[in-house]
């Protein structure tokens, strides 16, 4: 087996593991909103539990992607990214072959949107528990930022009131 047909194997298995951990992490945040619309403790606590092994599982990805760049680059194959070097080699010349980059890419795509919206649900989930317990601890009031120290002598806790 000659080195591009070595390199071709090695980028089709990286992107398998891609895939499938992108498909855990996919599961991964939708038990994040889940438990940010349910404000469920037991699955925010599986949520982070599962936090650890989902990271050491992008840790060994990126690992794997660098070990494959770098034995390209020693070959003497363009390894600027997976992207590159799949398209130096013949295989790209299969559909196959370029349908299963497209495939991940796409997949990636879409987490990087499910990621964005779960930041935002648990971002809100959090803004909502903070606002819940301001009013249970203080009965909901809130002075104004312009009137801090209830005068009203055109100043206030922005402004000094000489301004």
């Amino acid at each position: 087996m000659d080195i591009a047909d070595q390199l071709t194997t090695r980028i089709e298995n990286y992107l398998f593991q891609v895939a499938e951990t992108s498909h855990r992490w996919s599961e991964w945040l939708q038990l994040g909103e889940s438990a940010g619309i349910a404000l469920d403790r037991s699955l925010f606590a599986t949520f982070e539990q599962q936090s650890p092994e989902l990271t050491a599982a992008l840790q060994n990805l990126t690992e794997h992607r660098q070990e494959l760049l770098s034995a390209a680059a020693e070959a003497g194959w363009p390894a600027h990214n997976i992207q590159t070097l799949a398209r130096s080699l013949p295989a790209w010349k299969q559909v196959d072959f370029r349908s299963a980059i497209e495939a991940v890419r796409q997949q990636l795509s879409q987490l990087r949107r499910m990621h964005v919206a779960a930041f935002i649900l648990l971002h809100q989930s959090l803004q909502q528990s903070r606002e819940t317990m301001r009013l249970l601890s203080t009965g909901g009031g809130q002075t104004p930022v312009y009137y801090g120290n209830d005068s009203l002598d055109g100043g206030g806790q922005l402004l000094d009131a000489a301004l």
